[in-house]
């Protein structure tokens, strides 16, 4: 992709520009949502690559950590058993880094809500509802939450939340 290319020749110029590493990542990230099977795979594991990169340069930058996190859960709903478990303690890693941070605690409620872990899924997300990191709105149109829309709790934020 000439995009792609475009990110090489930036890092080309200036191996430390952390920004084309990030954004490198994140199209490919992207670009895997839009895939399936190996493809998406390769592309998930290239985007990894950048944002770590990005870590070693800037190990503050909390977005990387987020999208490294969140395409992370996108990765384990594509695999079962001990490959899922894998992937989420390293999505846990890299969004519990993020609020650490003091970033969005978002994602890290919706790999709660994806592992079934209710009680913290919930506890996070009213927190990042608190902080108006996310709207209700965009709760309810995000399938991470798909397996906790009947719980009470959801109901109760839901009341609490919406407009």
């Amino acid at each position: 992709m000439e995009s792609f290319d475009k990110f090489s020749k930036a890092i080309e110029i200036k191996p430390d520009h952390y920004d084309a590493y990030f954004n490198w990542g994140v199209n490919l990230g992207n670009l895997g949502q839009t895939k399936s099977d190996a493809e998406a795979e390769n592309l998930y594991l290239q985007s990894f690559e950048k944002f770590r990169k990005v870590t070693e340069i800037k190990p503050d930058f909390q977005d990387a950590y987020n999208n490294w996190g969140a395409y992370l859960i996108n990765l384990s709903k594509t695999k079962s058993g001990e490959e899922a478990k894998v992937l989420h303690l390293q999505a846990f890693d890299k969004l519990k880094k993020v609020v650490d941070l003091g970033g969005s605690s978002y994602n890290l409620a919706c790999l709660n809500a994806v592992t079934k872990n209710s009680e913290e899924a919930f506890r996070v997300l009213e927190t990042s509802l608190q902080k108006n990191e996310i709207t209700f709105e965009n709760v309810e149109e995000d399938s991470d939450w798909d397996n906790l829309r009947k719980e009470p709790q959801y109901e109760k934020l839901k009341n609490l939340y919406s407009k």
